[in-house]
C-alpha cells in the first residue's frame, strides 16, 4: 500500500525497494492504526522486511527499547561513519545516504532524545554533543572519527568534532546544508510559557465574544453555540489520539532543536571541513558558506543543484553526495597516514 505495488515478498527489504523517511512515516502510521503499536521509525534498520516486522509486532511491547545510537549499515571493515540528523532528530531521514555510504563503511545514526515522546529533548547543542560523544565512544573507543551532520544536525556534528578534538581524537567533519546560529536568532525566545497559552487564550476570547452575539440569534440556538465552543476548548486538554501524539512529539523535538541552535556559541575549529550547499536555495542572510571562516584547516564547499536539505539525501542527489563523501574520506584517511600528533583531519 505504501509503495503502490503488489509484487512484494515478506523478505524484501524496505530500503532496497526505495524506502525513505516519508514512506517510513506512512508505513508506521498505518501499522499503528492497524495494530495499536507505536514503533520508532529507526526500527526499520533492525527489521527492514515484512517478516522481521511481524516478528517484532508479536513480541511484548517492552521488547522494543529506545536507542540513541542506531546501527544503520553494518560492515566488518571500513572506518565507521556517525551521522546526526536534522531538526526532527530521526535517523530514518538518512536511510538512502546510509545505504550508499554503507557500501564502504559501517554507518551509525544518532537519534535525538525525545523522539520517542518519553524523555525531554536536549536543552542545548553542547548537551547533545556530550551525550553523543559518549555514545560514539561506546562503539568506537579510540577513533579516528568521521562525523556527518545535516541542517541543525550540522551544528551538533560541529560541536561533537570540537569535543573529540579537545580529547585528542582524530576527526573528519562533514556538514550538509547547515546554517550558523545567527540564522536561528528569531527562535531564541519563541517558545516560552505565554506562547503555549496563545491558542487556549485565543479560543477562550472567541468564546466570550460569541456570548455577545447571542442577542442576534434565537434563544433556542444558544445551547448549540455554547456546547460547540466548550467542546473546542476542552479538546485542548484531552489526550490526543496516537497519530496526533506522534506529530506533537516531532514538534516538541523541533522546537527544542531550533532553540538550541539559536543559543549555540560557535568557536573556531582547528581542522578541515567538507560542506555541501543546496545551491538553488536563495537566502538573503545565507550563513551556509560561513564555515570556511571558522575552519583553521580550510573548508571545501560542494554546491549541489537542489533547493532543500531533504533533497540532498534523496535520489538523484544522494548518489552525488555519497560519492563526494567517500572520496573525501579516502583522501583524508585511507591515502594518508594518521599520526598520534594529528588533531583533526
Amino acid at each position: 500500500q505504501v509503495f503502490g505495488i503488489n509484487d512484494i515478498g515478506i523478505h524484501d527489504n524496505f530500503f532496497d525497494l526505495g524506502g525513505h523517511s516519508l514512506k517510513a512515516a506512512q508505513l508506521f502510521y498505518l501499522i499503528e492504526r492497524a495494530y495499536g503499536r507505536h514503533l520508532p521509525l529507526s526500527m526499520l534498520f533492525q527489521a527492514p522486511t515484512i517478516a522481521s516486522l511481524t516478528s517484532l509486532l508479536t513480541q511484548d511491547q517492552r521488547a522494543s527499547p529506545w536507542q540513541f545510537l542506531v546501527a544503520m549499515q553494518l560492515r566488518e571493515s571500513g572506518l565507521p561513519i556517525f551521522m546526526v540528523p536534522g531538526v526532527d532528530g530521526n535517523v530514518i531521514w538518512f536511510a538512502q545516504l546510509a545505504k550508499f555510504l554503507g557500501q564502504a563503511h559501517p554507518v551509525y545514526g544518532l537519534q535525538a532524545r525525545g523522539v520517542d515522546g518519553k524523555a525531554e529533548p536536549f536543552g542545548s547543542i553542547q548537551e547533545m554533543a556530550t551525550h553523543y560523544v559518549a555514545e560514539i565512544r561506546t562503539c568506537l573507543p579510540q577513533g579516528p572519527y568521521i562525523i556527518v551532520g545535516a541542517c541543525i544536525g550540522g551544528l551538533v556534528a560541529y560541536e561533537i568534532a570540537q569535543q573529540l578534538v579537545k580529547q585528542g581524537a582524530v576527526v573528519t567533519l562533514i556538514i550538509i546544508n547547515s546554517w550558523l546560529p545567527t540564522s536561528y536568532s528569531s527562535y531564541k525566545h519563541r517558545y516560552g510559557f505565554l506562547t503555549g497559552l496563545t491558542v487556549p487564550l485565543g479560543i477562550l476570547s472567541k468564546t466570550m465574544s460569541a456570548f455577545g452575539g447571542f442577542r442576534h440569534m434565537p434563544m433556542k440556538d444558544w445551547w448549540l453555540v455554547v456546547r460547540r465552543k466548550i467542546g473546542t476548548l476542552l479538546s485542548l486538554f484531552r489526550r490526543p489520539p496516537h497519530s496526533d501524539l506522534g506529530r506533537r512529539q516531532r514538534k516538541r523535538v523541533e522546537r527544542a532543536m531550533f532553540q538550541a541552535a539559536a543559543n549555540y556559541a560557535v568557536h573556531r575549529y582547528p581542522g578541515h571541513i567538507l560542506t555541501f550547499v543546496a545551491s538553488q536555495r536563495i537566502d538573503p542572510q545565507d550563513t551556509r558558506y560561513a564555515w570556511r571562516e571558522l575552519a583553521d584547516g580550510g573548508c571545501q564547499t560542494v554546491e549541489v543543484a537542489a533547493r532543500r536539505t531533504g533533497d540532498l539525501v534523496l535520489s538523484p542527489h544522494v548518489e552525488e553526495i555519497s560519492s563526494h563523501i567517500r572520496r573525501y574520506i579516502a583522501e583524508y584517511f585511507l591515502d594518508k597516514p594518521i599520526r598520534p600528533s594529528d588533531k583533526a583531519a
